[in-house]
Order: structure tokens, then C-alpha cells, then sequence
């Protein structure tokens, strides 16, 4: 949030001021700024509680892969799968750490986004 606050302010010194070097800079850096929060905010933030929802879930997924390959931690089919069966068996565990009141045995669309997620990180 603090990141968005600081654009926020340059963008308005730079308008406001006429600075017109400085104009692609902020439209740069504003594109960057929502094009982050598109994929990054909405994939961890956002309600997956139906199939359409989890398609789109699926999609920011898939755009995380490509544009962040660096902050995967299993790129590879066999290592994806792998995590996904160990984050599924100890999902249980990340819902008690979280105090959220998720059935773990009750199948869900959140369910299957929370193992996709986290089978993008665990080791």
C-alpha cells in the first residue's frame, strides 16, 4: 500500500508541477503498479467459491508462472504434483495456522485454489 501512496504522490507533484519529462515515467510506473496488482493482489486475495471463479483463479495463475518464474518454487510437471499431493495432505494444518474455518474434507472450489497456490511454494 505504502508503494501505491508514494506513485500517487510523485504522480501528482509531476502533473500538477508540469514537469513533462517526468510524465512517461509516472504513466510507466502507474501501468507497472496496476498491472502488479491484477495478478498479484487478486490471485491471493481473491474469493474462488464457484468453477468461474476458479477459472479465473487458474488464469492469474498461469499469468504468475510466466511473467515470475522466479518466485516458483516447482516449475517442473513431476515437482508440481508432487507439492500439490504434500500441500493437500497438510492443508488441514495451513487452515488451523490461519484460523480460517475451512472443512479440509469438504471439497470445495476454494480447497482446490488453496492447493494449486500452494503447491507453487512448497517445498
Amino acid at each position: 500500500m505504502y508503494i501505491l501512496l508514494v506513485g500517487f504522490v510523485y504522480s501528482i507533484c509531476f502533473f500538477v508541477c508540469g514537469i513533462r519529462l517526468n510524465r512517461f515515467f509516472v504513466f510507466v510506473w502507474w501501468f507497472w503498479v496496476l498491472k502488479f496488482i491484477d495478478h498479484r493482489m487478486n490471485m491471493y486475495d481473491m474469493e474462488v467459491k464457484d468453477r468461474k471463479t476458479f477459472i479465473q483463479f487458474l488464469d492469474l495463475l498461469w499469468k504468475d508462472f510466466l511473467e515470475n518464474p522466479e518466485d516458483w518454487e516447482n516449475i517442473t510437471v513431476p515437482d508440481f504434483i508432487e507439492a500439490m499431493e504434500a500441500y493437500t495432505d497438510g492443508i488441514d494444518g495451513y487452515y488451523k495456522n490461519t484460523n480460517q474455518d475451512i472443512d479440509a474434507e469438504k471439497v470445495s472450489w476454494k480447497l482446490f485454489a488453496d492447493i494449486f497456490l500452494g503447491a507453487k511454494v512448497y517445498e
